[in-house]
């Protein structure tokens, strides 16, 4: 059939069918290029609406119009908002330092439209003083008001207000940006992975403060902050674990929408911005919903009660029981983490169970590392279980085995004192499997039942029973109430084991 093809002025028809299909293609790319530069754009000139509305305020106050102080309320889809029918977030600008006890009169109403709203957080009220300018509320001043905003396809901007009532969007006022790229290779699978919370561990000149020859210009590394873009449109949730003015460490959790595997993926850090005076990081964002609990542990185990946080904003936070000093507070494998000493120290989160039913598998990971196994030491358990008692635990030499990894009744290798082991136990509702340095065991999995392990209460860690108590390091541990893939794990691994072969980070330039 295609030999009969006849050409026409030297072109066949299967290359004019050819042809146009490429037309076709290429236009429903630039269609989608162009309707996702569209909505950013859109996202862009309602963020400079805000701006502008901020901007009268200020200088409605700075003039002594109407001789008195001007505010802003942002208000969340409030009926204080609506106009003929419209609805929507809104921002509204008022005369005076209260909002409730106000004169409607010389108010004025920027809304959005259902496609921007403003983030979650972000129903809050201040105002701009008469003469100065200053942004304060009628508890006090400010040192700051970041305003963020977003869109229903994933985009987002922010605005920022400093003490002084200045205000930018974006990333403007940052005076350094870096790009960090992530070495695809050492991201595990053939797909990319969703929302993963990505490890930066660096310690260089320029994250140091000014007064001590580096770039940040907060003593808190405040002035620190993520993008996915060069622009900074597009802010990224992180939580920054540990920084030092003096040594330029920065240990920070970025939360990226999608780890490429096929290509590198490039994110951006910006920093050095004096006009920053109050923390920009959206630490309960970076850890999706199936994380239960995230334990950094570098909190001072003798402090108040509960001594160690959860990340998450499930709030399993932990109390210690026993004998810790602040001196247990040490060098762990991410930044600090807490030393138990084999005998009476312990977490408990009573009534705290971060695992739930297990219907649908859970996965729980830590960093481990044992001074000595002269007995069982359980990274987790459960008291109230009455047959599977603990999920991931070293237990010790019983001849003729050797020391032996476990996690319910079956074994893996023999662990080293004074080394740190990623170990990561992981439950689909049929099978357990056990992870030693982002690889499966020989001897994993076992079946077992979520009856197993259900109506668990009184979750604990460091301890089970008689002298089964931690002796060594816990760092990071971490539950989901899913079970993670096994490319997820391997990854999880290659970047918090070795963070600068994870990814590179670049030369610096004026955003």
């Amino acid at each position: 059939m295609l030999a009969k093809l006849k050409k026409q002025d030297g072109v066949s028809l299967i290359e004019i069918i050819i042809v146009v299909a490429i037309f076709v293609m290429i236009l429903s790319s630039v269609v989608g290029l162009v309707s996702n530069r569209t909505v950013k754009e859109d996202l862009r000139a309602k963020a400079l609406s805000i701006v502008d509305l901020l901007n009268r305020a200020r200088n409605y106050a700075v003039t002594g119009y109407y001789g008195d102080n001007w505010g802003i309320k942002i208000l969340d889809d409030s009926t204080d908002c609506y106009s003929d029918g419209a609805s929507g977030d809104c921002m509204i600008l008022y005369k005076g330092t209260s909002y409730i006890n106000r004169s409607t009169g010389y108010d004025e109403t920027l809304l959005l439209d259902t496609g921007a709203y403003f983030d979650a957080d972000q129903e809050t009220e201040f105002y701009f003083a008469k003469t100065s300018g200053w942004l304060s509320t009628t508890t006090g001043s400010l040192t700051g008001q970041m305003i963020r905003l977003k869109n229903n396809y994933g985009n987002d901007t922010m605005i920022n207000v400093n003490a002084l009532g200045l205000i930018y969007q974006g990333t403007n006022g940052y005076n350094y940006r870096r790009s960090i790229a992530v070495d695809n290779t050492k991201v595990s699978g053939s797909t990319s992975l969703a929302n993963f919370p990505f490890l930066l561990g660096e310690s260089n000149d320029y994250f140091k403060t000014i007064t001590h020859g580096g770039n940040i210009e907060n003593d808190n590394g405040y002035d620190i902050l993520f993008a996915s873009d060069i622009n900074g449109n597009h802010v990224l949730p992180y939580e920054i674990e540990k920084y030092s003015s003096t040594t330029g460490e920065l240990i920070a959790w970025v939360k990226i929408p999608e780890l490429k595997t096929g290509e590198n993926t490039v994110i951006h850090v910006f920093y050095g911005n004096p006009d920053i005076a109050s923390s920009q990081e959206r630490i309960t964002e970076v850890w999706d919903s199936n994380y239960q609990m995230v334990q950094h542990m570098n909190e001072d185990p003798s402090g108040d009660a509960p001594q160690i946080i959860d990340s998450t904003d499930n709030d399993h936070d932990g109390t210690a029981v026993g004998t810790f000093s602040s001196g247990d507070l040490v060098d762990g494998q991410i930044g600090y983490t807490i030393n138990f000493n084999g005998s009476a120290a312990k977490f408990d989160f009573v009534s705290n169970n971060p695992i739930g039913t297990a219907e649908n598998g859970f996965t729980l990971s830590a960093w481990v590392s044992h001074d000595a196994v002269d007995s069982s030491q359980h990274v987790v358990s459960f008291n109230n279980i009455q047959l599977r008692p603990t999920l991931c635990y070293v237990r010790e030499d019983m001849d003729p085995d050797p020391d032996e990894w476990r996690s319910i009744n079956y074994s893996t290798e023999d662990p080293a004192d004074d080394t740190w082991y990623y170990l990561v136990c992981n439950f689909d509702s049929d099978n357990l499997r056990v992870y030693i340095a982002g690889s499966e065991t020989t001897n994993s999995p076992e079946t077992l039942t979520t009856g197993d392990i259900l109506d668990a209460s009184n979750f604990v860690v460091g301890y089970l029973q008689g002298s089964e108590w931690m002796d060594g390091r816990l760092d990071e541990i971490r539950i989901s109430n899913a079970a993670r893939s096994a490319d997820w794990i391997t990854t999880e691994y290659n970047n918090q084991f070795s963070t600068s072969t994870f990814y590179t980070i670049g030369d610096a330039v004026s955003p």
